[in-house]
């Protein structure tokens, strides 16, 4: 499915004309890759916030750019959001210009299947990575990598090496690092002194004297 987004031209601005640009429902924004000029974009907050919650960050996407009278098409992938610290809204983007027929190297969500068909062996299953990297090209980007754990058993794990892509993708995260874990479940235990002092003393019962 091609995701469309579009943008129009912008002059390079200081922070006020950026504050302006956000009251007014846009996305300030900058374009770079491939060897040419930045460019510095805004975007319509409603529409690329729905494209964001709709499909993730991590897919290719058709940028029409408006510049003056004219449209220019760019196909790019998200680099960077910017968010506020407190309120979580999208303050910039950054948009990188890619080629169709040239690899990519970007970070995919990891998502777990076969959890229903696990052992019922009481463990607790870890995620250690929740993206992993990959290089293939930009049409071919996966929505996430489903990591089959099905057949994982209690106090094993999953590494990077064991995950199985399709052939044109590559994952370029290090092969022996941890993707997921079946641990054991901890059980809390009361503290205790122990020894005598902790029997209870049986009412109207005398101790006999040595």
């Amino acid at each position: 499915m091609e995701l469309l987004l579009a943008a129009e031209e912008r002059e390079a601005s200081g922070k006020q004309k950026s504050i302006k640009l956000r009251q007014n429902g846009q996305i300030p924004g900058v374009l770079y890759g491939e060897g040419k000029p930045v460019e510095h974009l805004a975007v319509n907050a409603h529409q690329f916030s729905h494209l964001a919650l709709k499909h993730g960050l991590g897919k290719l996407i058709k940028l029409d750019i408006q510049k003056g009278k004219k449209t220019i098409t760019e196909q790019v992938l998200i680099k960077e959001c910017q968010r506020h610290p407190v309120k979580g809204n999208i303050l910039h983007i950054d948009f990188f210009r890619v080629a169709l027929d040239h690899p990519v190297n970007i970070k995919v969500p990891v998502h777990l299947t076969g959890e229903d068909k696990r052992p019922r062996d009481g463990a607790i299953l870890e995620i250690a990575i929740h993206e992993l990297e990959i290089n293939c090209l930009p049409a071919q980007i996966p929505d996430r990598i489903m990591v089959d754990v099905s057949k994982l058993m209690i106090g094993a794990g999953i590494h990077v090496k064991d995950i199985i892509v399709p052939e044109e993708i590559r994952i370029t995260s290090p092969a022996d690092e941890v993707v997921v874990l079946a641990s054991s479940p901890t059980v809390a235990v009361e503290p205790t002194s122990g020894g005598a002092a902790n029997e209870p003393e049986v009412v109207g019962v005398k101790k006999a004297e040595g």
